[in-house]
């Protein structure tokens, strides 16, 4: 039996109906996968710690990517932390690492202090580290509380080896003295 070939009308009609399919098939796709956003979080608008560290806030200051950079647990540390003041006054925060206080932090108010600066030679340093590198250690910013990471001094934190790098003094950072004590530095970046 031989087959008649087929009128143009009839293979139009095919092409259309298969586009039909196609489309229909496509429409049905998207919003099957659309519906994968119902069931997840739109990640943009959550806050997280972009760095190594760890955020804190107490009252108008803001603390961001506090971590401790030591060899080794009861080993001398660096404390490294950037502390913004949103707020309209001066502000002080003791810094407590453990049990042990080891600075008060003067942030003026619309500023930014850097407990550690590296570029200039100034540390915040921690007698001893409770926790070895890789563990979290309890930090007190004034009275709010975070756990911070404790970093071996690599790349990128060499230069915050508790050590000494070369070239730097190991006094306390601009904005920051001894607990008990009034600052006179000013803040970093002025």
């Amino acid at each position: 039996m031989t087959r008649r070939p087929s009128s143009p009308a009839a293979a139009r009609a095919r092409s259309r109906s298969a586009r039909g399919v196609a489309a229909l098939a496509l429409a049905a796709a998207t919003l099957g996968l659309a519906g994968c956003q119902w069931t997840s979080p739109i990640t943009t608008t959550l806050q997280y710690d972009a760095g190594d560290g760890s955020s804190a806030q107490v009252g108008d200051v803001h603390i961001f990517n506090a971590l401790i950079v030591s060899e080794r647990k009861d080993g001398p540390g660096t404390l490294a932390a950037t502390l913004e003041n949103r707020g309209t006054s001066a502000a002080t925060v003791p810094v407590t690492v453990g049990s042990a206080q080891v600075a008060d932090v003067q942030v003026p108010a619309g500023q930014v202090v850097q407990l550690s600066d590296a570029t200039a030679g100034k540390f915040t340093r921690v007698s001893a580290v409770p926790e070895p590198p890789g563990a979290m250690v309890e930090v007190h910013f004034g009275t709010a509380r975070t756990n911070v990471p404790v970093l071996t001094p690599q790349y990128p934190y060499e230069q915050y080896s508790p050590g000494g790098a070369a070239g730097t003094t190991g006094t306390t950072s601009p904005g920051t003295t001894s607990p008990g004590q009034t600052a006179t530095t000013a803040p970093a970046g002025n």
